[in-house]
Parts: C-alpha cells; structure tokens; sequence
C-alpha cells in the first residue's frame, strides 16, 4: 500500500491509495511521521521528541506507541487493511424514500404533463413537466429562483406526476423517485434534479456549502450538518448579501472558478423562530418532510445569482461556521491541513475519486484559499463579521 505524506506549514496530511483517505496529522504526530519516513529506531524517535517538546521520556515513549499503534489500524505503517471504496450511487438498486412501492402499472399510465417548467442550474438547462398546478406548487417551489421565461433545448427532462397510490418523479422515462404525500415532493425534486446536473458537470471538486458574497467577491461556507450553515446564510441574504446557494458549490478544473445554483433555502424547525424576524412570512411556508426525517421549509433569497464558467467570481475566503450557544461571534485563521479536513468532514465529491493527483491540486487550491473558522450563536454578530471580510 502506497502513503503520500505532504507537509504544510507544521503539520502533515497523508492519503492512502487503497483507502483514499486523508489524514491529517498535528505537529507532534508530523514530528514522529517524519522520524518514522527517516527509518530511526523507536527509542530514537523517543529522544529526538525529548529533546523537541517538553515531554519526559515516559510520556515521550507513551506518546510514541499510542500514535503508532493507531496508524497500524489505519494501515498506514506498511500493512495493508481491506480497500474502503466509495460506493457509487445506483437508483434502479437503492430506494432512498422508505415509502410503500409504486405500481408499474401506474407508472405506464401517467396523466398527461401539460405544465412544462424550464430552470438554469450550473449553466445546464432542465425541463420539469408537472401534471397540475398543485405540484408545480408543491414540488418547484426549491427551485423556483432558476426558473426561466422561455422555453429552450434542454439536458435533463424530468417529470412529476400524480399516481393511483402517491407521486413519482421520472428522469427521461425512468422511475428515479416516488412518495405517498404531496408534501414529500419537494426535497426528492430538488435532490433529484441538482444530482443529476451536477455529475453531468465537469469540476474537480463538489462541496458541501453555502456561497454568499457581495460586489463579485464569495465567501464560500462548507459546514457539516447542525453547524448552523443554512441559518446563517439566510441571515446574510436577508442582511444584503448576494445569495449564491445553501447547497452545492463546484470548483472547476485548472481554472478554479465557482460554479453554484441558488437553489432554496431550506431551513430547520430549529431556526424557525430566530429567522422570523429576517423572514416575517417564514411561519406561513409549508414544511416539506425530508427523506432523512428531518423537516424543512424553503425560501427564495432576497438577492440570488447564478455563478457561470465565464464569470470572473473571486473567492474572497473559505469559512467554517459553527453554531456554539453562548459564545461571542469570533473568526479565527485555521491552517490548509484543518481546513482540507473541514472540508471532507463537511462533505465533498472529487470528480473519479481520490486518487494522488485530486489530491494534490484540492492542497494546491485550498491553500490558495483564506481559510477561517467562525464561532457563532449571535447572527447579528456573524454577519457583521462576514461583512467585514468583504469590506
């Protein structure tokens, strides 16, 4: 099994081919990885960590065998673990919904979809054929801001339609959805829909994030789940941001230029009512049910754009929010190796899978990148932060 080891500043990030897994490793666990690369003997490795960091050799020795035995587990010492590959996304195999089955028989024959709909997202043009307005309604209503006025030659063709038993979605003439309530639609569409445009994209790297900004120049926010990410960015967008997405950015090959969709924002019964004050009419939105069985309402931004390849967008940072009741608004730099583990515990997707090369251009653009963590509980006072970085 192969590790590439790549220092960055004090600390060292690993990847290992059979896992394609990062690492990373703090200035102590670097120290050691480097005496390990050098072939030193394991009581060297205990003196030159005496004589570097104000440790005793007790703990020096403790140190030495607890970090040891834990890359042994991650295979990262020359043995090699069973392969955990990423497993690829098959529709007609997996059934995401956990609703009752949709007859065939159904399905062969829909009502008629009369409503056509046609959306902009990641510069591709989408069709969505409703079968009545209560759907469109119902189903559209993340993706209404990219919506546009005409009808035009398009790459996806979806449709939404009632059956004897609930609603499915079909992509071309394939089932890739179904639901029992009207109120389920909206999330399956909307994942439905950005899930297909994106992997019919060419970029180096999706993430899981927000983008907001103002005068051209992005912050981009990636966050995991209950960082507080889509409360914050409704704030902003309320507070005069431009409103780039709460869901998707793309990082294009070579270039590195953004590409986002402003889809909505879908919000959480945890951030209802301190967003009402930026959303007075936030209560009267209807809760969608999501496949995880979380509820969300969606919204339109204020102000939304749409990134383009031809668009000349600069990424002013990248921030890490993170909701901490209690604790004043506070933005602190964090280095290239924390900022690339953020992002994979955040959620991303590199076009192919990890391999040595994606992984040294994603170290080569996030350290272009300014990268900061933003402690928050306050909105008022991260969105003054967040101004200020765009100042």
């Amino acid at each position: 099994m192969r590790i590439h080891s790549y220092l960055l500043g004090n600390e060292i990030l690993l990847y290992s081919d059979v896992r394609q897994a990062i690492y990373r490793l703090n200035p102590s666990a670097s120290f050691m990885w480097c005496c390990y690369e050098e072939g030193l003997a394991d009581a060297q490795i205990v003196a030159e960590l005496v004589e570097t960091f104000p440790v005793d050799e007790a703990q020096a020795k403790h140190d030495l065998a607890t970090t040891f035995d834990e890359w042994r587990q991650l295979g990262l010492l020359g043995e090699s673990p069973e392969s955990q590959g990423i497993d690829e996304y098959d529709s007609d195999d997996k059934d995401n919904s956990g609703s009752l089955p949709i007859d065939q028989r159904n399905i062969d024959t829909l009502p008629e979809c009369d409503i056509a709909c046609y959306y902009r997202i990641l510069d591709q043009m989408v069709e969505i054929r409703y079968s009545d307005k209560a759907l469109l309604e119902a189903a559209g209503v993340a993706l209404d801001s990219l919506l546009i006025d005409i009808a035009t030659p398009c790459q996806h063709h979806f449709t939404v339609a009632r059956t004897n038993n609930g609603f499915v979605i079909l992509f071309g003439d394939r089932m890739v959805e179904h639901c029992q309530t009207l109120d389920e639609l909206a999330p399956l569409v909307l994942a439905q829909v950005v899930s297909s445009v994106y992997l019919d994209t060419p970029c180096l790297l999706a993430l899981h994030a927000a983008a907001v900004g103002k005068q051209g120049q992005m912050i981009v926010m990636p966050a995991e789940s209950g960082s507080g990410k889509s409360t914050l960015t409704a704030a902003m967008a309320a507070s005069g941001f431009d409103y780039y997405t709460d869901e998707l950015v793309l990082v294009a090959h070579d270039t590195h230029r953004l590409l986002t969709a402003a889809v909505g924002i879908g919000i959480k019964p945890g951030s209802w009512a301190v967003l009402n004050k930026y959303y007075p009419d936030l209560m009267q939105y209807p809760v969608h049910p999501r496949p995880d069985g979380k509820q969300v309402r969606y919204f339109a931004a204020p102000i939304t754009r749409q990134t383009l390849p031809e668009d000349k967008n600069y990424m002013r940072a990248l921030v890490f929010p993170v909701y901490t009741p209690g604790q004043s608004a506070d933005l602190s730099p964090v280095s290239t190796a924390d900022a690339i583990c953020r992002l994979t515990a955040a959620g991303y997707d590199i076009e192919g899978g990890l391999s040595r090369e994606a992984v040294e251009e994603l170290i080569d653009w996030t350290g272009d990148q300014e990268c900061y963590q933003l402690l928050f509980d306050d909105l008022k006072e991260a969105v003054t932060i967040a101004d200020g970085l765009l100042a």
